[in-house]
Formats: C-alpha cells, structure tokens, sequence
C-alpha cells in the first residue's frame, strides 16, 4: 500500500522556483533517504510532506487522501509526524515533561487541564517505553536545556514518535552529532518499528547507506535518481554531482 504519493510536486517562492515537477509514492514500512546538495530542496519536500507549507502546484496523497491543501495538525491526525533540523523541544520542561505533553496531544486527555499531566497510568507507561527506546529513562528528571545535545535530537524524535505516527520525516536527524552518536543513532532508527514508513532528508553518506534501503536524489529541486543504496553508489549522474566524476 502506498504511505505517500507525490504528483507533479512543485514549489517556487516568486520567481525562485524551488522543486519541480517532483513525483514518486513510497510504499508503507519502506525507508527512504532523500538526498542531494545544498540546494536541492530536500527540507522543502519534507515541509510539504508535513505540512508546514502547501505546494506551488501538484499533489500530496497520504495512505491515498489527499492533503495538498491540509494544515500541519491535520498532517498529524493523519497519522504524519516529523522532527526537524534545529531542535524543538521545552527547555525549562523536563524530559518527561516533554514527552507526556507531546502523549497528552493527540489524546481527549488534552482538555483536562485541571488533571495532573503525570496521573494518568497508559500514558506513563507509554512514556516509560518510548524514554526507554530512545534510551533517555536515565535523563528523564533533567531539563531539556540541560542534557546533551545528541539527546535533545534523540528527545525530538521520542516527541515525534508520541503522537504514534504511521510516517516518520526526519529532515537532517544526525546535524550536530559527532561520530560516536551518529553510529548509535543508525542502531536506535534500525530499532523502531518495521512497520513505520521513513522518509528521511540526508547529507551523511553513513547515516543514508546504513538506514535506507532506497534513496531519492534531488539535484537542483529536480528529481535525479531513484534507486537501492548500491544503485545509487553506482549512478554515473550521482558520482559527477557528489564526486566530479563524470561518465567516460
């Protein structure tokens, strides 16, 4: 079944055309790397996957609804979540703060405001399983401002994974990461359900080769290649964008 379908996908700014033309479906509890250079137009398509901007023209279909035209919640509601390049997480919140507000949001729990965030026990034991997943139960009583930075990454993709999305858009999840983190950001995504669709935005060759098992190029905001990770290793068009090697 597809999880998404792109038609036609295109975006412009004025006169600054951004992606063109952009069309492929990405089939449910697949995992798909976007990638491309600087410029490419890869955190645009994951802003109009997740709704934080409408496309210029073409069409966004979600599980084959279309949401073209839906505001970000509405993304949400539909089963789309997504983390972003600068972290976004409550500062002066704990990490458990954080986690049982991003619980309570899709939850009629949410108009209880007179109710402790923290008394009701499904929601606790959802929160103790997605700290314990992305490895954060140690940090749990820390503030957000004060834990590291590959845990307020690994405390972003615990918030997106609250709402229990059945698509997952990660736009650049290993930025800021030094080496040892990114290994085990690689081990925790291989970790989280086979059954969520990923669709990840990337310039790590690493984190691409070692999560995917297909990957998108974009080249200057149109679609290049499409293909397995050695497909990709090996595209002549690939090579000459990434490694000036062009095709004898």
């Amino acid at each position: 079944m597809e999880a998404i379908k792109l038609e036609g996908l295109s975006k412009s700014y004025g006169a600054l055309s951004v992606l063109e033309n952009i069309s492929f479906s990405v089939q449910e509890g697949e995992r798909v790397a976007i990638i491309g250079p600087n410029g490419a137009g890869k955190t645009t398509l994951i802003n109009i996957l997740s709704g934080e901007f409408p496309p210029t023209s073409g069409k966004v279909y979600c599980f084959g609804k279309d949401i073209s035209k839906l505001l970000r919640y509405q993304h949400v509601h539909d089963g789309m979540s997504r983390s972003f390049q600068i972290t976004r997480i409550f500062d002066n919140l704990t990490v458990m703060q954080n986690i049982l507000l991003a619980l309570h949001g899709k939850r009629s729990s949410r108009y209880q405001m007179l109710t402790r965030a923290n008394a009701y026990r499904n929601i606790n034991t959802k929160a103790e399983e997605l700290l314990g997943l992305l490895n954060l139960w140690a940090v749990r009583e820390k503030k957000g401002n004060s834990i590291s930075y590959g845990d307020k990454r690994k405390l972003e993709i615990a918030l997106s994974l609250a709402s229990e999305p059945r698509i997952l858009l990660l736009d650049e999840p290993t930025c800021g990461l030094d080496v040892g983190e990114i290994d085990g950001f690689i081990s925790l995504i291989k970790n989280i359900s086979k059954n969520l669709t990923l669709v990840f935005a990337a310039h790590d060759m690493d984190v691409v080769f070692g999560i995917a098992k297909r990957v998108v190029v974009l080249y200057y905001g149109s679609f290049l290649a499409d293909g397995t990770p050695d497909e990709i290793r090996n595209n002549p068009k690939v090579l000459e964008i990434y490694l000036g090697k062009k095709e004898e």
